[in-house]
């Protein structure tokens, strides 16, 4: 890759965990040995990054790129370094729900993806189906999207031109359904960025004007694309266990947003926290039941 190579550390500004911050691992990135690697892009250019955490809690990053000033304030939003979160860690201490996660998660951040159409794919992969199926999914949509490396065996995140290649026949291929292949070309033929400045709610409204697209995909979208936390991942099947076990019965999407609400501008931080809720696993461990009992009186 031609250009610069800078070295920086950076400072976050609440407690901050780079293990529990870097997401899993897919086409655009991976953590490996204490290092996260990823590839993004940036107004002047791709930028190939190496990003490890210092036993002080320090960040320091090894930047590839033509524009390693813009590459590094990139690297800050994806890394959520200047999300000052303490207020939801204060309110954790006293959520029946998200108390036993506090200290175990205070560093963790939401994941950001490099571009909004990568969010965009890995809310329609993940609608309603299991994560491992979901991986597979999108990882197989981003090969046809992005077929060369860009950097460290990385693929660069497809935006509207890459996903532009894709025809719903090529999607269905990929492991979508008829119906999902076509609302997802549709939606990828949108520019999101250029919506950067528009309301959450009006982004979430664009999102389910396509036939198959719901509340899933939209905060997918909004949280891991647009980096907004005011939505959670409302209908994931993680908060629709753990609403099942809270009132005892199956539960909605509609039931997952309720469930949301009571956090208010945090819900997506706290959508993220609850997805590793005991609650929220396919076989809870024993004493969950304990715990439904205890937060839904």
């Amino acid at each position: 890759m031609a250009g610069a190579e800078r070295q920086i550390e950076m400072q976050a500004a609440a407690p901050f965990l780079l293990s529990a911050a870097s997401g899993p691992p897919d086409l655009t990135r991976r953590f490996r040995g204490g290092v996260l690697e990823l590839v993004y892009p940036t107004a002047g250019g791709t930028t190939y990054a190496r990003v490890w955490q210092l036993p002080d809690g320090a960040v320091r990053c090894r930047l590839e790129g033509p524009d390693t000033v813009a590459a590094a304030d990139r690297l800050r939003e994806l890394l959520w370094l200047d999300l000052d979160h303490r207020p939801f860690l204060s309110l954790a201490e006293h959520d029946e729900l998200l108390r036993p996660l506090r200290h175990r998660l205070a560093g963790m951040r939401p994941v950001r993806l490099g571009t909004p159409h990568h969010a965009l794919v890995r809310g329609v992969a993940g609608q309603l189906v299991r994560w491992s199926d979901a991986q597979r999914i999108e990882r197989r949509i981003l090969y046809r999207a992005v077929p060369d490396e860009a950097a460290g065996g990385l693929r660069l995140p497809p935006g509207r031109a890459e996903m532009g290649r894709l025809s719903p026949a090529m999607l269905e291929r990929a492991g979508l359904s008829p119906d999902r292949a076509v609302a997802l070309a549709k939606a990828s033929a949108v520019d999101w960025p250029s919506m950067e400045g528009e309301t959450t709610a009006r982004i979430a409204a664009r999102v389910r004007s396509f036939r198959g697209l719901g509340p899933w995909t939209a905060s997918s979208l909004l949280l891991h694309g647009f980096g907004r936390l005011d939505y959670g991942l409302a209908g994931d099947l993680g908060l629709i266990r753990i609403a099942t076990r809270l009132q005892g019965s199956p539960a909605t999407v509609e039931d997952t947003q309720r469930l949301l609400e009571g956090y208010g501008p945090w819900q997506g931080l706290a959508s993220v926290w609850l997805l590793q809720h005991p609650l929220a696993a396919r076989h809870p461990a024993p004493g969950a039941d304990r715990i439904a009992v205890k937060v839904r009186h």
